[in-house]
């Protein structure tokens, strides 16, 4: 522990850009950049009462169990949220693929418990839509291995039987 303070404290002498990460976080940052992880299909951040979602994978745990964009997670199987570091309560909403969870959450007010199973999740990395016959729309959610391949499927599946002649890459919020 003390070398591993020793280290984040030499850190924040660096760039804005450098972050030194224990081996647990630094287990899950190569989870998530690979797209892989075993949770609930909901991306999370910290709110005062526990965590709020912020979006919900399609077709994934989250979605099918009802669960939206803005509900307030305030207990993980009967342990409260309010307080709790992000990573510790991020911790208790993960798990083993197949285990459910049951999670207490407050939507407009009143309060609920929602069962979900946790499963192996691969998140898409780019979306994309056509405009007009030609023209592409094209959101890159998140960089991480793969994600030239999977712009290039994106172009290849939108291109049916017209090429793409243009596109707009949004690349905001990641």
């Amino acid at each position: 522990d003390l070398v591993y303070h020793a280290l984040a404290g030499m850190d924040d002498a660096l760039d804005a850009h450098s972050l030194f990460l224990p081996p647990d976080a630094f287990r899950r940052l190569q989870e998530e950049s690979d797209g892989q992880f075993v949770g609930i299909g909901a991306t999370l951040q910290n709110d005062p009462r526990g965590l709020r979602i912020t979006g919900v994978l399609r077709d994934g745990p989250a979605a099918h169990a009802g669960l939206q964009a803005g509900d307030t997670l305030l207990t993980v199987d009967g342990t409260p949220l309010a307080g709790m570091e992000l990573e510790a309560a991020l911790s208790l909403v993960r798990g083993r693929e197949g285990e459910a969870v049951t999670l207490g959450i407050e939507r407009d007010g009143a309060a609920r418990s929602v069962p979900v199973l946790r499963t192996r999740l691969l998140e898409a990395s780019v979306d994309g839509e056509l405009l007009a016959p030609g023209w592409a729309y094209l959101r890159v959610r998140q960089f991480r291995d793969g994600v030239a391949a999977d712009l290039a499927s994106q172009v290849t599946a939108l291109s049916g039987a017209a090429p793409i002649r243009g596109a707009v890459l949004d690349l905001r919020s990641n």
